[in-house]
């Protein structure tokens, strides 16, 4: 491993003064890692360099006065050139280009960092029969690589209906002969471009269908990355309307933001008085100035940066389950991560179901156990507990398993 370590650093010593033109010593967590540079290109030579690969770290860097970050697939599909070389293994991957010879060409004209450069677009929005209007409005975002909507989906969109939710559902992937599975569930149907992941999907939906949301009590942004509800949501809208900005969990865990605290993006609720202060215009505004980005650039940005604005806004900030008590009461049961490296869903998943009667269990954490903590024998009961089929997780993980 330590040889290992050493040849990384050497083979990537050429990178010293390549990273100078861009940003990312700015987004490292430690101190000492922001403030010397030295430091921070080792971190990039030994970590951050397979990381910016995987979009699990941001590389930026302005063009034409346009914020930009480093994204594999969006290089790659600009430059099949460099698919080539990596294929034919004149080079080891495409970032190696990007830093060495890309960026240059980039800047003198000869090369594209990107093609199609667009905000996400609604192609096709389906206008259902509908009952007379709800309560509340959820925008809901779907991907799935198949094309399908799970039986899942259907049931939480079903819940969803039962709270009194009118639904916009948005998907880049359904497959049309999927769509009327929704006829009597979503009142709009959004078929959208690709890009920006759930973001997109709800900055399609807010941008494009022009509703009026002061019609609504609360609009929620929700996504299906989330059995749901594994525990009773009857009450959970009346719970939450003490705050104006919710969600149903939080996190400290600590990104660049200088304030770590936010709530978690899959399910986040939004008052009368959040949209009237700006909060969702603020995440149009800033979404548009965000054309390329990171799935970590993605998170910062808005998922940091949502909980940020509603604070700066002075609204009242607030999830169902306290992650304070749960990380305490999982203390006593199995060793866990400092509460800065915490990521509630994962780490504490089971105490969050059965101590704070969370509604929901992550799709990632069953398919992919990240943590090495996921049992899918404890799942079961907890699922049976409240009376969630078990089959809908079993039989969506077994179709996924090897796609992500």
């Amino acid at each position: 491993m330590f040889n290992l370590q050493i040849l990384k650093l050497f083979s990537r010593s050429t990178y010293l003064f390549r990273l100078k033109p861009f940003k990312y010593q700015e987004f490292l967590k430690h101190p000492l890692l922001r403030r010397s540079y030295f430091l921070s290109f080792l971190h990039f030579c030994l970590r951050g360099y397979d990381q910016v690969i995987r979009g699990d770290r941001r590389l930026a860097f302005t063009l034409n006065d346009q914020y930009y970050e480093y994204v594999e697939s969006v290089y790659l599909k600009a430059n099949p050139d460099v698919l080539e070389k990596i294929k034919t293994k004149q080079i080891p991957d495409s970032l190696c280009h990007f830093l060495r010879q890309g960026y240059p060409e980039i800047l003198a004209g000869k090369r594209q960092y990107a093609v199609d450069v667009s905000i996400p677009k609604a192609l096709k929005i389906i206008k259902n029969q509908n009952s007379k209007k709800r309560k509340h409005l959820c925008l809901f975002a779907h991907f799935d690589p198949q094309g399908l909507i799970d039986p899942y989906v259907i049931v939480y969109l079903k819940t969803l209906k039962t709270m009194g939710c009118d639904i916009v559902f948005v998907s880049e992937t359904a497959q049309k002969k999927e769509l009327t599975k929704l006829n009597r569930l979503c009142f709009r149907v959004i078929q959208r471009s690709a890009g920006g992941l759930d973001f997109g999907s709800w900055y399609s939906a807010l941008n494009y269908l022009k509703l009026n949301l002061n019609h609504y009590d609360t609009v929620i942004l929700a996504n299906d990355s989330a059995y749901f509800p594994i525990r009773p949501v009857d009450q959970l809208l009346q719970k939450m309307a003490k705050f104006d900005f919710w969600g149903l969990t939080e996190s400290l865990q600590r990104g660049s933001a200088s304030n770590p605290y936010h709530i978690q993006s899959y399910f986040m609720g939004f008052s009368k008085l959040a949209r009237k202060k700006g909060l969702l215009d603020q995440f149009l505004s800033q979404y548009e100035k965000h054309l390329i980005l990171s799935k970590c650039g993605i998170i910062e940005i808005f998922e940091y940066g949502m909980t940020q604005w509603a604070l700066n806004l002075k609204l009242k900030v607030g999830t169902l389950c306290n992650l304070i008590d749960c990380y305490e009461y999982t203390k006593k049961t199995r060793s866990v991560p400092s509460l800065d490296h915490i990521t509630p869903t994962l780490d504490l998943w089971d105490t969050l179901i059965e101590a704070n009667q969370c509604p929901i269990l992550k799709v990632g954490l069953v398919r992919d156990n990240p943590k090495n903590n996921f049992d899918m024998g404890i799942a079961k009961k907890l699922l049976d507990k409240g009376s969630y089929k078990f089959e809908l997780v079993a039989n969506h993980i077994r179709r996924i398993k090897h796609q992500k």
